[in-house]
């Protein structure tokens, strides 16, 4: 039996791709690692066929740690193109990069703060505004649910690489960036007006782009598992288990 954790990331790492990640995860504590038994982590990057409507072209992606040149020597011949590859990758800007640690996020993270009256509004059809379950939901949602249809074209996550954001922060990708706040900003100032008229106060919550992300300490992906209790109690410095020894 094994544990597996599954990503999906649409227009990554370029527009009109999407890459599938496939992720063990070690069932004692709950966390990612690269291999456990026989399973490593793989990633998949599919793109449509050029020629063919109904059919996707994959390309898979399976991490080889440190492989030496003596060790690709041996590897059989139709795997030749595997050598030339990793060749490549070593001498490539993007491992230098990677290796000095020079690559930059590629999100762009909203923040929204000082809602001293309660939680922002959100626009009905007959153009009013009513209070949202914010606290319920998180950033994320409320920004969907504020770029109603536009929502479609712009990606907004409550995650990054794996890790919840905290509820008041939200990711999207840095090239949707302006697309997303030249809609988000208008429909923004109506809901600070709206929220100063009904809770008939001067102040209104503030929607801006934050330095970096915030992560919280849980992670709900493992909310479901169960708890394992350790069978005993600690008094002191000694253990004492329950029944006869």
């Amino acid at each position: 039996e094994a544990m597996l954790r599954l990503v999906l990331r649409n227009h990554f790492p370029e527009p009109d791709l999407f890459t599938f990640l496939m992720l063990p995860v070690d069932p004692e504590r709950c966390v990612l690692v690269e291999k456990d038994g026989e399973r490593s982590a793989q990633a998949f990057v599919m793109h449509a066929h050029p020629s063919e409507p109904n059919m996707i072209i994959s390309t898979e992606f399976t991490r080889v740690v440190r492989p030496c040149d003596f060790a690709l020597s041996l590897l059989p011949d139709q795997l030749a193109p595997f050598r030339q590859i990793c060749s490549q990758y070593r001498e490539s800007e993007f491992f230098h990069e990677v290796e000095a640690g020079r690559v930059v996020h590629q999100y762009a993270i909203a923040q929204l703060r000082k809602c001293d009256h309660g939680p922002p509004l959100l626009p009905l059809e007959n153009g009013d505004w009513e209070r949202c379950d914010f606290s319920r939901h998180g950033l994320a949602w409320y920004l969907r649910q504020l770029l109603g249809s536009d929502s479609d074209a712009i990606e907004v996550y409550g995650q990054m690489d794996g890790c919840v954001l905290v509820p008041y922060q939200a990711a999207i990708p840095e090239a949707q960036w302006p697309q997303a706040w030249a809609v988000l900003q208008p429909l923004f100032l109506q809901q600070r007006t709206h929220y100063r008229r009904m809770n008939k106060c001067t102040s209104a919550p503030v929607l801006s782009r934050a330095a970096g992300p915030r992560f919280t300490v849980e992670d709900p992906v493992y909310e479901q598992l169960p708890e394992k209790k350790f069978p005993g109690q600690i008094r002191g410095t000694f253990l004492e288990f329950g029944g006869p020894p």
